[in-house]
């Protein structure tokens, strides 16, 4: 994915796991509640890869 250069507001990002790189259905996305049932002591950190559009992706408007 390119970079266009502007900024993201905070209502534009979410979080979300890649399950495979073949469709663009392939992202789940992920609640703060999911990440705070987890029972992991790791659950607090995201590696951040990359952003992508939401809109491109299909995610549902905020």
């Amino acid at each position: 994915m390119r970079s266009t250069g502007r900024c993201c507001a905070r209502d534009e990002i979410g979080k979300g796991y890649e399950v495979s790189k073949d469709s663009k259905d392939s992202i789940i996305p992920i609640t703060d509640q999911d990440l705070a049932d987890m029972p992991l002591p790791t659950a607090k950190a995201i590696e951040i890869i990359t952003f992508v559009d939401r809109e491109a992706r299909g995610f549902p408007e905020s």
